[in-house]
């Protein structure tokens, strides 16, 4: 392992075996977690749980946080490409990422102090090449799935630490894994017979339409952390301006998903301490 990798993983996930009581109060929580049914339905038992909320705590985030954006796919953990994103710009001071595509292929640029800019891209070509663009997420969301492939590629050259060089569920071959951390229907329609084409201004364009499901991504992770009511408004209001932003109205969907990435981010950070300020009552209790 690196050692700046062993470093960041204790400083920010404490030892990394739990022990004796702790090592308790983990199995009790991913037993109880998994009688609850709030737990991703790939998530069958309290061991697979034990295992997802484990790595949680080794990249330093909070079990529900972890149980969110962790997969175990052919026996290893994957991180959603959000999270990735979320731990680099969480844990790199300086890190720096622009991701954007068009129809046929995604770029980025990803930078930090005293290295070099790393330039990758992902197209559609290269995603028929692995077998990929027969999947459903990569027919309904195929520029979400390639901007997806270059943040994964990005953040494990540029900030290995953050994400101790996992890969995503698509990068290891899962069959479904959800383009945006929403849920969507992505069930391919019924052909119909001769259907009717709908103007320009009937149907919004690709661009537009990438850009309302960024926002809305934005939306419920301002509402997640903050809250939905006025006062929950307000804090994410003030949020915003302190990133330097005004109206993200005015803001492509690549740097609103970029965003919503950093906001994951310090709410997974809040939910870590408070998980570690519980355990550290426990112990001394």
């Amino acid at each position: 392992m690196n050692p700046s990798t062993e470093i960041a993983t204790v400083e920010k996930g404490g030892e990394l075996v739990a022990r004796g009581s702790e090592w308790q109060a983990l199995r009790e929580q991913a037993q109880t977690m998994v009688k609850s049914g709030f737990v991703p339905d790939a998530v069958k038992t309290p061991e697979q749980c034990l295992a997802i909320m484990l790595t949680g705590r080794e990249l330093g985030i909070g079990p529900m946080a972890a149980l969110r954006s962790i997969r175990i796919i052919k026996g290893q953990p994957t991180l959603s490409a959000t999270l990735m994103l979320g731990l680099a710009y969480d844990r790199i001071k300086g890190f720096k990422a622009e991701v954007d595509s068009d129809e046929t292929h995604a770029w980025g640029d990803f930078s930090r102090p005293g290295q070099k800019v790393y330039h990758c891209e992902f197209s559609i070509e290269d995603a028929k090449r692995a077998g990929l663009s027969g999947k459903e997420n990569w027919r309904g969301y195929p520029r979400h799935m390639m901007e997806a492939r270059v943040v994964a590629q990005g953040a494990r050259m540029v900030a290995p630490e953050a994400c101790m060089g996992l890969y995503t569920p698509d990068e290891l071959g899962a069959i479904d894994v959800p383009a945006q951390p929403v849920e969507v229907d992505i069930t391919p329609p019924k052909p119909e017979p001769e259907p009717k084409p709908k103007s320009e201004a009937e149907t919004p364009g690709a661009h537009e339409q990438e850009l309302l499901e960024a926002r809305k991504c934005y939306r419920l992770a301002a509402i997640s952390r903050f809250g939905s009511d006025q006062d929950g408004a307000s804090a994410a209001t003030e949020w915003q301006r302190q990133q330097g932003i005004e109206d993200i109205k005015s803001m492509p969907a690549y740097a609103v998903r970029n965003l919503t990435a950093r906001l994951q981010a310090e709410a997974a950070q809040e939910a870590h301490a408070e998980a570690q300020a519980y355990e550290d009552k426990e112990v001394t209790a």
